[in-house]
């Protein structure tokens, strides 16, 4: 079972102000979330972590391997129109975040292009707080 809906992420638009972005509302499958959820790695601090330094379950481990494939890949490859082909991708996740994070910016000039993944079921809290993402970021060689 697919847990992205990549028809819902070819159909949202595209914004090139500040920079080419999009927000994907419905891009995880409603029916896979909870189970996601459930299996996402426990971050007790602020921080981003490579996948190697957390413990995670089947559910999660499916959502990476799917956002590994080569499906994944064209569809962002087409969607902000650069070439992806051979190039490194780095995930990290987190599960807390501070209050100063979350601003608009750019990441590094070797990063190609830069997923953020939000999975919270509610977020409310203020100060640091808990957040579940993912980010992939795929890298210039």
């Amino acid at each position: 079972m697919s847990l992205l809906n990549l028809a819902t992420f070819t159909a949202a638009q595209l914004f090139r102000d500040p920079f080419d972005y999009l927000v994907v509302p419905g891009f995880l499958k409603a029916e896979g979330l909870a189970k996601i959820h459930a299996d996402y790695p426990k971050v007790d601090r602020p921080g981003s972590f490579p996948l190697s330094e957390v413990t995670y379950g089947p559910a999660f481990a499916g959502l990476i391997e799917e956002l590994r494939s080569d499906a994944v890949r064209e569809a962002f490859a087409q969607k902000f129109a650069v070439d992806l082909n051979n190039r490194p991708t780095m995930f990290t996740v987190r599960g807390q975040c501070w209050e100063k994070d979350g601003h608009i910016h750019t990441d590094s000039a070797t990063k190609i292009i830069t997923i953020l993944i939000y999975m919270n079921p509610k977020w409310e809290e203020s100060g640091a707080v808990s957040g579940c993402s993912v980010q992939a970021r795929t890298l210039m060689t």
